[in-house]
């Protein structure tokens, strides 16, 4: 029997168990690697911003995004494979000894999604912190606040729009990331974009992954008006 292209195909997102699973897997990836991106870019972003060879860093940075992101996800499972260079270095540390299943795995996912998604997080950041006045960051330091309290209160504050954008980036592009989950996950990580494959080459049910896709759709435009109303909130407070 032909899927019907009917409302129903809506209803199933909430009522589906397998749709709320992929849906809770996808976030939970998203959130992991925005946060981790977060953590090691912004460090990254500073460098950049305040380094006379800035077009050299953001040229190394921006390298890897030149790459296939399918030949990027079949590195990473060389990496992670048994004999890849994770296990053998794990082995000789005597961290364990046995080689150990890292690839089709969430794991695996998470670090080849963090490989392609850095320079998402780190180059909005870099370039507010760019336009940064670093006189700003002088004069609390003639005013006697310490390293920590001066970049906790003139230069993360000074860098949020930088924030804010590469958060929002790096988050909606892991929540509709297709290669990373399909073929670092082999199956075992059901994601939202791998569950919709499977819905229309699989199953043949054109209806419900399209539903399915609408509905990630519309999730990730609710975060770019999120977003604008934001930027236009926090500008408007500015001026």
């Amino acid at each position: 029997m032909v899927p019907d292209w009917t409302l129903g195909n809506y209803a199933a997102l909430v009522s589906d168990p397998s749709v709320t699973r992929a849906f809770t897997t996808t976030f939970r990836i998203s959130v992991i690697v925005t946060l981790v991106c977060l953590v090691f870019g912004y460090p990254v972003a500073y460098a950049i911003a305040r380094s006379p060879h800035r077009g050299l860093l953001t040229f190394l940075l921006i390298t890897p995004m030149l790459m296939d992101v399918l030949i990027r996800a079949y590195g990473w499972i060389i990496i992670l494979g048994q004999q890849g260079i994770v296990n053998a270095s794990m082995r000789v540390l005597g961290v364990w000894l046995e080689p150990r299943r890292l690839i089709f795995t969430e794991v695996s996912v998470i670090l080849e999604l963090i490989h392609e998604l850095i320079p998402f997080m780190v180059l909005p950041i870099a370039n507010v912190l760019e336009r940064v006045n670093p006189i700003y960051a002088e004069a609390a330091m003639n005013l006697k606040a310490g390293p920590l309290r001066t970049f906790l209160h003139v230069t993360l504050p000074l860098s949020a729009p930088g924030i804010a954008a590469g958060v929002l980036l790096t988050f909606a592009l892991a929540m509709s990331a297709f290669i990373a989950p399909l073929v670092l996950g082999g199956g075992n990580v059901m994601t939202m974009t791998v569950l919709m494959r499977q819905n229309m080459f699989t199953t043949l049910n054109w209806p419900l992954g399209s539903a399915q896709s609408i509905a990630l759709v519309v999730f990730v435009l609710l975060l770019l008006v999120s977003y604008r109303r934001v930027l236009q909130r926090s500008t408007g407070d500015a001026t």
